[in-house]
């Protein structure tokens, strides 16, 4: 089993490319697409956290670290949408009643408060 901070040659390939052309923000998403693809998107942290550590307040390793989190987290979001009985939340009747009835409740808050 590998570590998840190891990259594959491709990865380590792509990383020497992002540290050659630091300034070029296509080198970085390609970089990370790829760890993303591969499931190595620890590893892509690792490197960043590394650089940022190494060179504090740099901007791109902020930024990738962050894109890094974001894709991590959409991992995290189911990708169907809700069926079953949980399906109704989705619908938007249901909204539409929720609202309604939130306004309904404010309208009445309002008018029967005023005649105190």
């Amino acid at each position: 089993m590998t570590s998840p901070v190891e990259l594959d040659d491709a990865g380590e390939a792509l990383w020497a490319a992002a540290l050659a052309n630091w300034a070029d923000a296509g080198v970085h998403d390609r970089f990370v697409q790829h760890c993303h693809r591969t499931a190595r998107l620890a590893a892509a942290s690792a490197r960043y956290r590394d650089r940022a550590t190494t060179v504090p307040g740099d901007p791109t390793a902020a930024r990738m670290q962050e894109r890094i989190v974001f894709l991590s987290l959409q991992a995290l979001v189911p990708s169907r949408p809700l069926s079953g009985r949980w399906a109704v939340f989705q619908s938007p009747w249901f909204v539409a009643i929720v609202l309604g009835g939130a306004a309904l409740g404010a309208v009445l808050g309002f008018t029967l408060g005023a005649r105190r």
